[in-house]
């Protein structure tokens, strides 16, 4: 890791050192292509200017995995697990040739849902199975870019997640209690939602979370915590101070701890660029 060279120019070379010759990217170096992190790899090498041939060719090869009905999957073997579907959305938003991919994205997000609801309806990780703060958020950005933001469906999805945040601020995983227990807010889970609620949901009912998260934030290095975090803030006009040397620190320690995934540093890279937050990259938004 050259020291003379910025955060945002390490994570961007870290990142594209792992492309695979085929077109997409694999959760670590070496790895297998992974349709999730192809995605987020084509959102934080988009979010840096980074040159559009190796970016087409990674959408290319969503594309190509893309089932009939629209889902994309972690797997062909696993067609439950569909929940990369909303990141190859986002992964493809904005690019001509990759428009009816996308809408067919879309559709089958709109149509889908978790089955063991009894009341509202997010997104669940794999179907058949309960909704969870993750999926739910990615799948609302996933709306606002393709001009469905106000659509039903969009509507319930905030509901719910609104209906998950906890009485002191703050969203974990997706319960409030457990065991009569309330649980702990956690910053990435806190992040994420408040960037799917950012533009659709009035400040006060979130003002809780994000002073939870503004707390949080100068203990943050990771890139999960800190990436989404930062992004929850900034999509609300109160993006961190960036503390750049202990998010040095943080990669350093992948020489003790094995890499960070794919999928990290391309948050953490998106985190650097995205000023006003995750849907406020350059060209992404389209619809609140």
């Amino acid at each position: 890791m050259e020291m003379s060279d910025s955060l945002p120019e390490i994570l961007r070379r870290k990142i594209i050192a792992r492309a695979l010759p085929e077109g997409g990217f694999p959760s670590s170096p070496g790895g297998q292509y992974r349709p999730d992190a192809s995605a987020w790899a084509i959102l934080a090498l988009t979010s840096a200017g980074e040159d559009q041939n190796l970016l087409e060719a990674a959408r290319s090869r969503l594309a190509a995995d893309q089932l009939e009905d629209g889902r994309i999957c972690v797997s062909k073997n696993h067609p439950q697990a569909f929940w990369p579907t909303a990141l190859a959305v986002l992964a493809w938003h904005n690019t001509p040739t990759h428009g009816k991919s996308e809408q067919k994205g879309i559709d089958f997000l709109l149509q889908t849902s978790e089955k063991l609801c009894i009341s509202l309806r997010g997104w669940p990780w794999i179907g058949d199975t309960h909704s969870w703060v993750e999926p739910t958020s990615l799948v609302l950005m996933a709306f606002k870019v393709a001009g469905k933001g106000k659509h039903p469906r969009a509507e319930e999805g905030r509901r719910m997640l609104i209906d998950l945040q906890l009485e002191n601020g703050g969203w974990n995983y997706g319960n409030t209690e457990i065991f009569g227990q309330q649980l702990r807010p956690m910053p990435e889970s806190t992040g994420l939602a408040l960037s799917a609620l950012a533009g659709t949901t009035k400040r006060e009912s979130v003002g809780k979370s994000l002073f939870y998260l503004k707390r949080e934030m100068s203990r943050l290095e990771t890139p999960l915590s800190f990436g989404w975090g930062c992004l929850g803030l900034s999509a609300w006009g109160e993006r961190p101070e960036i503390q750049q040397d202990a998010l040095l620190n943080s990669l350093r320690r992948q020489e003790i701890c094995g890499n960070h995934t794919t999928e990290e540093l391309s948050l953490l890279l998106i985190a650097l660029e995205g000023r006003n937050g995750f849907l406020g990259l350059s060209g992404t938004v389209s619809d609140q």
